[in-house]
């Protein structure tokens, strides 16, 4: 495996801890701030949903317009979405931040095993996604460790859960920006 498909791999590994944040804490979010009931967090989490679903039938579409970044886009969401899940004072806010976080985990688990097909050897293709899928399972389950143990040094609620994973999000759309990551996996496919 290359140094891209590692990098990959870590990026992987930072896109779930930061998602879990969203599933693992949605439901205290809701009942914490006094928006609703596990109906009401139940229709926000279907909500989140359906942005994956419509994100991932305009890929095609985005792609038009952020070709070597919409990995990053995906990261960037991610991060504005439990952004606005932190700051959630009412329903409405909330539906649109569980909204975009499934959008940006479409965007993510279309782009990332795309890239490792291709920035690695065909012959090679099986171990980098079973390595990025073992990091995507890894950062998932690292989350509610990771960002409580963070989260408890401020508090322990869940929007201050949302908003570490918005840290997580956004830090890794940075790295992405800056590093010119996609582009650079594309270029090296062609």
């Amino acid at each position: 495996m290359n140094g891209k498909l590692w990098f990959l791999v870590i990026a992987g590994f930072f896109f779930l801890l930061a998602n879990n944040a969203y599933s693992n804490n949605l439901s205290l979010l809701v009942e914490q701030r006094g928006l609703g009931d596990a109906g009401t967090a139940g229709l926000v989490s279907t909500i989140g949903q359906l942005g994956g679903l419509l994100a991932g039938l305009c890929v095609g579409l985005l792609v038009r317009f952020v070709r070597n970044h919409l990995l990053m886009v995906g990261f960037l969401a991610e991060g504005i979405a439990l952004l606005l899940l932190g700051f959630a004072a009412n329903l409405p806010l909330l539906i649109i931040g569980s909204f975009l976080a499934g959008a940006g985990l479409s965007l993510y688990y279309a782009q990332a095993p795309f890239l490792v097909t291709m920035i690695e050897k065909p012959y090679l293709i099986p171990m980098g996604i079973a390595a990025m899928t073992t990091a995507n399972a890894l950062g998932g389950f690292a989350s509610p460790v990771t960002v409580n143990l963070i989260n408890g040094l401020f508090g322990s609620s869940a929007a201050g859960a949302m908003f570490i994973g918005a840290v997580i999000a956004l830090a890794g759309a940075v790295a992405l920006g800056v590093i010119d990551f996609q582009r650079k996996c594309l270029e090296t496919g062609r």
